[in-house]
């Protein structure tokens, strides 16, 4: 079973490689953008109605994953071009502070897209 984890995790890394090598930067940063913004939007309306109280909790864990993905992109190919590198530094920080925001938010105990902090 961990085989099969790793090889699915190993194919997953050379898929996000191959999408991040044929895509610009900015339209790689924007995308990531507006995913973000959809994933926190989502999570807060799940707060707001009550259906996952661990929305908030939970997005943040998946952008520290995010995080931690694109690290070990950068560390473990060697064969990577310097511009492949630059946009995946370039995730790492966007994604970081994005992470860095959820946890603001869910410090804040803010739990409706109509809050102030959040609009």
């Amino acid at each position: 079973m961990e085989y099969i984890d790793k090889q699915k995790k190993l194919l997953e890394n050379e898929r996000l490689l191959n999408i991040i090598k044929k895509t610009q930067g900015q339209v790689l940063i924007t995308c990531a953008q507006i995913q973000w913004t959809k994933e926190v939007g989502d999570s807060l309306k799940a707060l707001e109605t009550g259906s996952n109280p661990q929305a908030m909790k939970k997005s943040k864990q998946n952008y520290r994953k995010k995080v931690d993905n694109y690290i070990q992109l950068v560390e473990k190919s060697q064969s990577m071009q310097k511009v492949d590198r630059l946009r995946i530094v370039s995730l790492i920080i966007i994604d970081e502070h994005n992470r860095e925001i959820i946890e603001r938010l869910y410090q804040l105990k803010i739990t409706s897209v109509k809050h102030f902090e959040w609009l």
